[in-house]
């Protein structure tokens, strides 16, 4: 994962024998002898941190609700609203829910409509900044 891919805020996870261990969220950061270095908890962490992939499980401990999608069987869409004129919508890429290939965000609102791929929980996060929606994203829970 490359420090340009990260913003302030996103939630990451520090690699442990090539498996995510704990979670953190970003504080502040810069390029290290390691690739990235963070300010995690309010201490200065070289380490290789890797993005958390987006589940269901996320999406749902945030709110999102599931619903059919199109009347597809296996697939359903995850929707939450903001406000009355405001969605994020998102839904896996493959049928069966499987997102091994990511997924599809939505955004409808009267400042923008987006649609693209996200994988991991931070490119989710930055696409809402990117669309002006204030969303403290559940990870963990404390």
């Amino acid at each position: 994962m490359k420090a340009t891919e990260l913003m302030i805020g996103d939630w990451v996870g520090i690699s442990r024998r090539n498996k995510i261990g704990k979670v953190y969220r970003v504080d502040v950061g810069n390029g290290g002898s390691n690739g990235w270095a963070a300010v995690i908890d309010g201490d200065w962490h070289e380490c290789d941190l890797q993005p958390i992939p987006l589940s269901a499980e996320i999406l749902e401990k945030n709110g999102f609700k599931k619903f059919n999608f199109h009347d597809i069987e296996g697939q359903h869409q995850w929707l939450w609203w903001v406000d009355t004129m405001t969605s994020v919508s998102l839904w896996c890429r493959e049928l069966n829910d499987d997102p091994k290939d990511g997924w599809m965000v939505r955004v409808e609102s009267p400042l923008v409509t987006c649609c693209h791929k996200v994988e991991y929980v931070h490119e989710l996060q930055q696409t809402l900044r990117m669309c002006k929606i204030d969303k403290e994203m559940i990870i963990k829970e404390d």
